[in-house]
Order: structure tokens, then sequence, then C-alpha cells
């Protein structure tokens, strides 16, 4: 039986209707992101294969690195090591940066349109915006903020801001079909 009770049994509520608004509210966010990742990606297909510039090897490679490196730390961090998972997957290294080639090649693509919508729409980081960024890294990864910003330049904090704005405006001024 749905009746208060229940709605107790199975939740933090006092009451069905609290329980049944809070289930709505949870499917109607969860519905909203889905549809705002779902646009995004469709954006960032777009803008990946409108992108007609020559993009130096280079690029791609570090990149490729980069998210080996990335991908090497969330292995240590869960007390695993890069060499004992290739072992057990039987990958080579080799092999792993072909698999990572293509993303790698979209995120370097990416990056470079929203560097040069940023500089076209002139969408600059503010002095409190990079402040509140460090902040936000500072709290995600508990470090304290002054290591961070010996870690981490400002200038790269502000590019990336940057790119964050010109993604919120191509949000903000695409025509979905």
């Amino acid at each position: 039986v749905l009746d208060d009770e229940f709605a107790k049994d199975v939740s933090e509520f006092d009451t069905l209707d609290e329980y049944k608004n809070d289930v709505k509210k949870n499917l109607s966010d969860r519905f909203k992101k889905e549809s705002e990742d779902d646009m995004k990606n469709q954006i960032i297909e777009k803008v990946v294969d409108l992108l007609d510039a020559d993009i130096p090897e280079a690029m791609f490679n570090n990149k490729i690195e980069e998210n080996l490196s990335d991908f090497s730390n969330r292995l240590h961090s869960q007390g695993l090591d890069l060499d004992t998972y290739m072992k057990y997957t039987g990958m080579t290294i080799e092999k792993f940066k072909e698999e990572f080639r293509p993303n790698a090649e979209r995120q370097v693509k990416l990056r470079l349109a929203l560097e040069k919508i940023s500089e076209k729409e002139n969408l600059k980081a503010s002095d409190e915006e990079i402040e509140n960024k460090y902040k936000e890294y500072s709290d995600l990864y508990k470090v304290e903020v002054e290591k961070l910003k010996g870690m981490v330049s400002s200038k790269d904090i502000a590019a990336d801001i940057s790119c964050e704005k010109a993604m919120d405006f191509l949000k903000n001024n695409a025509i979905i079909k």
C-alpha cells in the first residue's frame, strides 16, 4: 500500500506526497541533465567536424601522452599501476595509445575551436573567476590554493575558463535540429 508509512519506510520523507514530489523532481533533473549533455555532445561533434585546420601531429601526440598520464594517475589512486594493468588486459602501450588517439584528436580539435571562439567573442576570465576556479580545484583535489598556484599558472586557468565560456556561448546560440 502506497501511503505515508510506505514513504517513511523507503525514504527520509514523512508523507507520500513529499516522496512523490521528490521522485518527480529527481526524474525531471535527470532528464534535464541528459538533455543538456546530449545538446553539448551534438555541439561538440559539429564543432569538431567543422574545424578546418592543419593541426601539428605533435599536438595529438602530446594529448595522447597527457591522457595516458591521467589514466595512470587514476590507476595509482586505485592501488594499481599501468604496467600491472597492461599485464592484466594483455595490452601494449602502443595499442593503448592507438585506442586513445580518436579521443585525443577530438579533444585537441575542440580545444582549438573553443580557443578561437573565445578570442573572436572576447570571452576572457576575470580575476575573480580565476580565483574561484583555483578554489574549486583546491576543494576537488584537496590541495591548498597557494600550492595549486605554484603548480598551475593563472594563464592556464584563464584559458580553461575562456573555453568554458566559449562552450556556454555555443550552447546559448546553437540551433539544434
